[in-house]
């Protein structure tokens, strides 16, 4: 997994980069529920390179549980 629905944030392992089709930057590290515009390309890694700080995620079920509705 690469999203903690619960805390709403992506895990701090997981790196994320997101641009527009003009090669600018947009975050959505500080709030992934954010709309984006059209045309954004986002590249996640799981298991970024150079991220040493790791943390377990969350069961399955509570998972579920907390995009039921979302």
């Amino acid at each position: 997994m690469v999203y903690n629905p619960v805390k709403n944030r992506f895990y701090r392992q997981v790196a994320v980069t997101t641009y527009t089709q003009l090669g600018q930057m947009v975050n959505v590290r500080d709030d992934p529920r954010n709309e984006l515009p059209d045309g954004v390309t986002i590249v996640l890694i799981p298991g970024g390179g150079c991220i040493t700080d790791w943390e377990e995620a969350i069961r399955y079920d509570e998972f579920l549980e907390a995009t039921q509705g979302v």
